[in-house]
């Protein structure tokens, strides 16, 4: 049997940034209904351009549901539950996202 070599190639010859924001969205869809039940496709774009932002605090693809969540947040302050402080940007995440992952962990 010959050697098995597994690449990374994400972000080198592909990119699945937008595939993966989607994807955490109809997630997110599934996990909390009442709050994503409004969001439409334009938002979706949206979660995919920040998302995009903020793809070199991920480490791990779990933490994207986590962060779409948040973004809806952001965009719709009236929907905040997280444990995270009021005034949340997407720049702060991207600052800060080893600190505030714990929080809404």
């Amino acid at each position: 049997m010959g050697d098995l070599y597994a690449l990374d190639f994400d972000g080198v010859l592909c990119d699945s940034v937008g595939e993966t924001a989607i994807s955490c969205v109809k997630a997110a869809k599934l996990r909390w209904p009442e709050l994503f039940a409004t969001v439409d496709s334009s938002l979706e774009d949206w979660f995919a351009d920040q998302m995009r932002i903020l793809w070199p605090v991920v480490e791990t693809r779990y933490e994207t549901l986590l962060i779409v969540r948040l973004l809806l947040e952001i965009k719709n302050p009236s929907l905040r539950t997280s444990s995270v402080p009021n005034g949340l940007t997407v720049e702060g995440i991207l600052e800060s996202w080893f600190d505030i992952l714990p929080v809404v962990m």
